[in-house]
């Protein structure tokens, strides 16, 4: 209840402040936004989340400092902007409750640590103007009972209740292990009370809004219903081939001499890897092809051997491609958790992208190779039909390839930009110039900061009525809490 009290407090001397300063001097007041995140490592999620963060600090329009709470962080396993100072980087809770119970209860822990640390940044950030959550919507939980003045927007990359690899797509479950029906529910039930405790939720991708409105119906009235696009990395620096060791030369340099596809994505079976490597093993036993230069792929991707799936996956692709493709070293190549140096290397020297999930929210990677002007293979659904779009429908604007995910279609997209050389140009042009205006860091900071200001103001508006009504009544007033959308 103290820090409950602090933090309406620490909202009610800036009301008092706004109050006396003119139009002008409200604007220049830094605003303090708090993202939390669970895991900061080198996925698909956590370069959404870096990025987002970098380019909201980046943006001028509002000053904001920034600062990033999250439950683990390992510098070697991490992004470099949340090691070298860029951003501000907090680690709550990763010592003070377990990630699993006996490996199991994982969700439930996961949520139990972002209550936590929510629970940790309200005392020590009692001051905070906003809150930006993503993937564990329990946190807001905690941050509605005590920052209820706060503005909390939960950024929505896909329900986890939709991500569950132990559930069909009609959303019944495929374990019946004893209690596992009712657990699931409670956890599908905590996700929804927390989404519903948001004062706003935006979501990374039109497909993205529809799922989460069709999971979770009753929060439709806090879904943006523009989505904020995650923008794209800029480029990095290529590595300087002569200082690497010998290994990691001869391998860059391979993708180099070789027309190359790449994989990129984390060690879990939902991304299908398996797909990349089937289609590549099709499109190279094709007669006839004039490949211009010799075949090769490379699956590269974020590997945690703490994570049974990352292992476990990680030898069932080596075995898919080794043992039952027979495709040797020379021809599929296996890269973990690659540098960003290295990462740079892959995307600008690239022949094309080979992006195999399905029922993806969004998917950054493509972004990443339509801003270095590679085309892009994906599947026919979810994100990719707004970010890359398919060449079929959009033949002025698209990327890309848009197929099914099967071996055969993706092969013969493949096939398609090996020997339609003009084609492959048109779409690493369109890719790039569409990269950089609608996923652009630029364009992501600026749209950030407008939703976040306009949450702040909403709830200075609702805290100076509010003192207003405790001068007239000449009594204090009890926190409350109204939803801005």
């Amino acid at each position: 209840m103290q820090t409950r009290l602090r933090i309406h407090q620490a909202y009610k001397d800036k009301a008092k402040a706004r109050k006396e300063q003119d139009g002008a001097a409200a604007k220049k007041r830094r605003l303090k936004v708090v993202f939390l995140h669970p895991d900061l490592g080198i996925g698909g999620a956590e370069r959404l989340v870096v990025d987002a963060a970098v380019s909201l600090q980046n943006q001028t329009l509002v000053p904001v400092e920034v600062t990033v709470v999250t439950n683990f962080h390992d510098p070697k396993r991490a992004f470099v902007e949340t090691t070298d100072g860029t951003l501000k980087v907090l680690v709550r809770g990763r010592t003070n409750f377990p990630a699993s119970i006996f490996g199991r209860a994982k969700a439930l822990c996961a949520d139990v640590r972002m209550m936590y640390a929510a629970l940790s940044v309200c005392w020590t950030h009692y001051d905070t103007d906003a809150f930006v959550v993503d993937q564990v919507s329990a946190a807001m939980l905690v941050l509605s009972y005590f920052a209820p003045y706060t503005p909390r927007i939960f950024y929505c990359h896909f329900p986890d209740l939709m991500c569950d690899s132990n559930r069909k797509e009609d959303g019944t479950l495929v374990s019946a292990a004893p209690g596992h029906k009712t657990y699931r529910g409670m956890m599908d039930a905590l996700e929804g009370a927390g989404m519903s405790m948001a004062t706003c939720i935006l979501c990374n991708s039109i497909f993205s809004r529809g799922v989460t409105v069709s999971t979770f119906p009753y929060v439709e009235s806090l879904v943006d219903k523009r989505p904020l696009y995650p923008p794209v990395t800029p480029k990095a620096d290529l590595p300087d081939l002569s200082k690497l060791d010998d290994r990691l030369r001869g391998m860059l340099e391979r993708v180099q001499s070789h027309t190359t596809f790449v994989s990129i994505n984390r060690y879990e079976r939902k991304k299908n890897i398996g797909l990349a490597i089937e289609a590549f093993h099709k499109a190279t036993q094709q007669e006839g092809v004039a490949w211009p230069k010799p075949p090769l792929l490379v699956v590269a991707g974020g590997y945690d051997n703490r994570l049974d799936e990352n292992v476990s996956y990680g030898e069932e692709l080596q075995k898919l491609a080794r043992d039952t493709l027979q495709l040797s070293e020379d021809q599929v190549l296996f890269l973990r958790n690659i540098s960003a140096a290295t990462k740079e290397f892959l995307l600008t020297h690239m022949f094309a992208l080979v992006y195999t999930p399905a029922m993806e929210h969004f998917g950054i990677a493509p972004v990443e190779a339509m801003l270095r002007a590679r085309p892009v293979i994906a599947v026919n659904h979810g994100g990719p039909c707004e970010s890359v779009m398919d060449v079929q429908k959009h033949p002025e604007e698209a990327a890309g390839i848009l197929c099914a995910p099967t071996a055969d279609a993706f092969a013969e997209a493949m096939l398609t930009l090996v020997k339609d050389e003009e084609l492959a140009a048109k779409l690493s042009q369109q890719g790039e110039r569409r990269a950089t205006t609608v996923f652009s860091v630029a364009h992501c900071g600026d749209e950030l900061a407008k939703r976040l200001e306009l949450e702040c103001n909403a709830s200075m508006e609702k805290i100076i009525a509010d003192l207003d009504a405790e001068a007239a009544q000449g009594g204090n007033t009890v926190p409350t809490e109204k939803k801005s959308h």
